[in-house]
């Protein structure tokens, strides 16, 4: 046991946990917007390259969310890229990204990279380089097939009665 607790890496551990809890209070934020604004991205593969659908939907917001959602909704614009990132459930080393350029509307496509085939993983969408918004999806088990739907959090999930005042 000494061997492997000297010699393996342990990427589950954290060492700074005040930037860390800077990262969570930003995270934060970022589902707040896309539950603001009703994002959905969906995700398929498009003759052996990903391709992801940036689209709004009708959110009902409690009353007190109304203008913050209007503000929102007034800043958003397209983003030039989206990038999507895969986190494994365990293992650090399987986690990747990509980065999709834009086709014409809200579409971005990749080139050429997949998907993992194996493994559970969680899927981030956001604008590279960007604290605006993002999207992660459920604990997800992937195929090269699958399509995928990853939507906002509801308002209420992300939201609390002291964030609104």
């Amino acid at each position: 046991m000494l061997y492997l607790g000297l010699n393996t890496n342990n990427s589950m551990v954290v060492d700074d946990y005040y930037k860390e809890g800077k990262a969570i209070n930003q995270r934060i934020e970022r589902d707040r917007t896309a539950a603001l604004l009703g994002l959905q991205a969906s995700i398929y593969n498009a003759d052996n390259r990903l391709a992801i659908d940036l689209s709004t939907h009708a959110v009902a917001f409690p009353p007190q969310l109304n203008e913050l959602a209007l503000v929102a909704q007034k800043r958003f614009a397209t983003p030039s890229a989206i990038q999507l990132r895969w986190v494994h459930v365990t293992q650090a080393e399987k986690d990747g990204q990509m980065t999709l350029l834009p086709i014409g509307g809200s579409r971005f496509i990749s080139h050429g990279t997949l998907l993992p085939q194996h493994g559970k993983y969680r899927l981030h969408i956001q604008p590279p380089d960007s604290a605006a918004w993002r999207l992660v999806s459920p604990l997800t088990e992937l195929t090269h097939t699958q399509s995928l739907t990853v939507s906002a959090p509801e308002p209420d999930d992300v939201f609390d009665g002291s964030d609104i005042n």
